[in-house]
Order: C-alpha cells, then sequence, then structure tokens
C-alpha cells in the first residue's frame, strides 16, 4: 500500500461533524446536521466498540465508509446497514504489509497482507471469506502489530455518492 489514505466512518444518529445527513434521496456533507437521518463522523479505531460486535460478527449500527475524504467535492462511500453479517481476518505480525482497502473486493483465498514474523520469516494472510472490504482497523501501537480486515458480502454494500460542503 504505496499511498494509503485513511478512511473516515460515519455512524447512524451519533458522531461530531462533518455529518452526512439524508435529505430525501441525496447524501450530503456538512458541518451541521440538516436533518433527521443523519450519520456522524467517529475516530476509526473506535468503530469496533460503537458499531461492530465481533462476537456475534454484525453491525450494530449502519454505517457510511468514505475511503477518502475531502469536505470541498462529492464523494464516493460505501452504506452498510445495521445487523449486517461480517467477516472478520486477523493479521498480526511485526512488519505489515496490508494489500487491500476499503472498497476492495476479496475472494476466498486473495492475499490481504505479508507480515515479518518474530523469527524472521515472512507470512502471508489471505481471504476467508468472499465480499467488499469495509474497514481496516489497524493497531500498530500494539507490538506485534495488529489489524482486523471486515469484510461484507458484496450484496450487503451500496456504494452511494454523498455531495461535497459548498
Amino acid at each position: 500500500m504505496n499511498s494509503y489514505e485513511y478512511p473516515e466512518v460515519f455512524i447512524e444518529g451519533s458522531g461530531e461533524e462533518p455529518y452526512i445527513s439524508v435529505v430525501g434521496e441525496y447524501y450530503l456533507l456538512s458541518k451541521k446536521v440538516v436533518s433527521e437521518k443523519f450519520y456522524g463522523h467517529i475516530i476509526y479505531e473506535d468503530v469496533v466498540e460503537k458499531a461492530l460486535n465481533l462476537e456475534e460478527l454484525v453491525t450494530t449500527k449502519s454505517m457510511v465508509v468514505v475511503p477518502r475524504l475531502s469536505l470541498n467535492k462529492d464523494l464516493d462511500g460505501i452504506f452498510i446497514s445495521k445487523d449486517t453479517p461480517i467477516c472478520i481476518d486477523e493479521v498480526i505480525g511485526h512488519a505489515a504489509v496490508i494489500h487491500v482497502s476499503e472498497g476492495n473486493a476479496v475472494s476466498v483465498g486473495d492475499k490481504l497482507a505479508s507480515v515479518v514474523t518474530g523469527k524472521g520469516d515472512v507470512r502471508t494472510y489471505r481471504a476467508s471469506c468472499s465480499g467488499v472490504v469495509i474497514l481496516v482497523i489497524g493497531y500498530v501501537w500494539l507490538k506485534p502489530e495488529k489489524y482486523i480486515v471486515v469484510t461484507v458480502g458484496e450484496e450487503h454494500v451500496r456504494r452511494i455518492s454523498i455531495k461535497g460542503a459548498a
């Protein structure tokens, strides 16, 4: 991942600015909530606590993942509903290179990451399920590093267009 850009996550009914408000059929990015149905920005690492149940493997809130956020232009987003089944792949190692990012389609057996183990060996992590990668959550402060790759079935993902703030 040469030029990895950290995505932003918005969860339904809570969070901070910026907000994504649903107005009719449109999604609008703004500094204020402009409709009853909205998604608020959360810190990326908080998505596990605030929107995922890793024991039951489902989303606990509807969310919008924006792979590349810019406040002044239209954006592409990934909408995932509450109670969507998720697939989790953990990647653990001393030096990890993640080969996927949010929005990528993967199939069972596709390469997710390469890591260097404590013994200096290189290990390849592969996808355990097919679908669309919605989150790559890195816990790089842990030693060894840990990443959680969250995938959902393609039928559970809706790609949306978000109008940028003026």
